[in-house]
């Protein structure tokens, strides 16, 4: 038997996500897990001991994460876990040269009234 591991999700480059089964057999042998169909680590297990697949190093996407353990008599068990992983959010409002604009502007605007306060005060004065 597998216990059967929640979906996961996380934003890339976030950290400390994995994925962990606990198989349990009177005659536990081997295991292998593979990602999007390819291997990615097998060997021998212990009845009740988890199995983790680290997740952080994964791209952005969805990923197939499949567990298959097998016994000495060769049954087995399987599990899969979708990771999706999406990227991080570094869109900015796409507005900066405008706001710059707007900013210079207003910038511009304070200092020709300013530079024309001066003027009327000194035409005041002569």
């Amino acid at each position: 038997m597998i216990n059967h591991a929640d979906d996961v999700d996380f934003v890339e480059g976030v950290e400390n996500h994995n994925i962990t089964w606990t198989p349990t057999d009177d005659f536990p042998a081997t295991f292998g897990i593979s990602v999007n169909g390819s291997g990615v680590d097998s060997g021998s297990w212990t009845s009740g001991n988890p199995i983790v697949l680290e997740l952080d190093d994964f791209e952005v996407g969805i990923h197939n994460c499949t567990i298959i353990v097998y016994d000495i008599a060769g049954n087995y068990a399987m599990d899969s876990v979708l990771v999706n992983v999406t990227a991080a959010d570094t869109t900015t409002s796409g507005n900066e040269i405008v706001d710059l604009i707007i900013d210079n502007i207003l910038y511009i605007s304070i200092g020709a009234i300013g530079l024309i306060g001066v003027v009327v005060f000194m035409k005041r004065r002569s």
